[in-house]
């Protein structure tokens, strides 16, 4: 069961992607392992930020969490109960308490509904609540985002990037969620909009004590947001912590790089670029020697020698000469 205090618990998440051959006969030759073997919590009323570069998993796990995607191994708890052996009416008894916010407002908007349906729609299926009250409901959620209640004809076409995200959020919040995972929400939107949207996520979090999980690849904004902080590379978590602690004193080489490329170190960014591509030589050397052990499956448990704790529940790739060399180098 989830502590008290702790409203999300994820351990040893997996989700891995079978690559498919073969025209009649289909069989799985391997998989892309876009989560694996991550564990991490989230409190309530808390901002965990989970960053990383493009297509390192911050997104999937996401989704598994929310059961989007069913999970190849591993548990997902939501206020003490494990998402992954739940199905039909008793997830969708949850659903309402969990909610995601994605990362482009125009996509994830039908264009041929009105901002009124669109906010309305998740009260239509897990509510009993009358059309008046609905009603009600949107042009309250709509001023609640900052959104003239009066909108609430108009289609997503007629917004801009800024209003169009007001909008998801406005949905999101339709239904009383705890926990809102924030698939990168304000990448897509202008600096000056972006600052609008980070203090809107975070009055609405005081009002309403709201757990998000942050997803995004900005370092700045995360900072700016989370009290926890998470990266991801590879699939993996190698840093956790405090978010000024993960900040101001980076244990894993990734971090710093990033870190580094962030404030214009060109040199760093040079260094640390070359011990990461050995890091990822290995990784792969790794990933290979997996595949033929497991006649041409890749194996679930990781190789234990690239998990070396360090600091802020740090996971190092890297061997000790190159460990030894980063070191010399600070």
């Amino acid at each position: 069961m989830a502590e008290n205090n702790t409203l999300v618990r994820v351990q040893g998440l997996k989700m891995y992607f079978p690559i498919m051959r073969g025209v009649l006969l289909r069989r799985a030759v391997g998989y892309v392992k876009a989560v694996d073997g991550i564990s991490f919590d989230v409190k309530r009323g808390e901002t965990f930020g989970l960053v990383g570069e493009s297509g390192c998993g911050k997104t999937t796990t996401g989704r598994v969490i929310l059961q989007l995607y069913r999970a190849t191994e591993g548990v997902v708890e939501f206020d003490g109960n494990d998402l992954t052996q739940l199905r039909g009416e008793e997830l969708r008894q949850l659903r309402p308490r969990m909610q995601m916010i994605f990362q482009d407002p125009y996509a994830s908007l039908n264009p041929r509904m009105t901002v009124s349906e669109l906010i309305s729609e998740p009260m239509l299926i897990h509510t009993r609540m009358t059309r008046p009250e609905r009603d009600k409901a949107v042009r309250e959620m709509l001023e609640l985002v900052g959104l003239n209640p009066k909108f609430e004809r108009r289609y997503p076409h007629e917004f801009s990037g800024g209003q169009r995200q007001r909008v998801g959020f406005a949905r999101a919040l339709a239904l009383n969620p705890q926990f809102i995972v924030c698939d990168e929400p304000i990448s897509a939107l202008d600096v000056s909009v972006q600052a609008q949207i980070v203090e809107l996520l975070r009055a609405l979090q005081r009002r309403y004590e709201l757990a998000y999980l942050f997803i995004s690849h900005d370092l700045a904004v995360v900072r700016s947001i989370a009290h926890r902080v998470a990266v991801m590379y590879l699939g993996r978590i190698v840093e956790e912590g405090p978010t000024e602690d993960v900040f101001r004193r980076p244990a894993h080489p990734y971090v710093v790089a990033e870190d580094g490329a962030k404030r214009g170190n060109a040199a760093l960014r040079r260094f640390l670029g070359g011990i990461l591509e050995r890091a990822d030589a290995r990784h792969r050397a790794v990933e290979r020697e997996r595949a033929s052990a497991g006649n041409g499956k890749t194996g679930t448990q990781g190789d234990a020698s690239l998990a070396e704790p360090v600091r802020n529940n740090t996971a190092c790739a890297i061997r000790s000469a190159g460990r030894s060399a980063f070191r010399r180098n600070r």
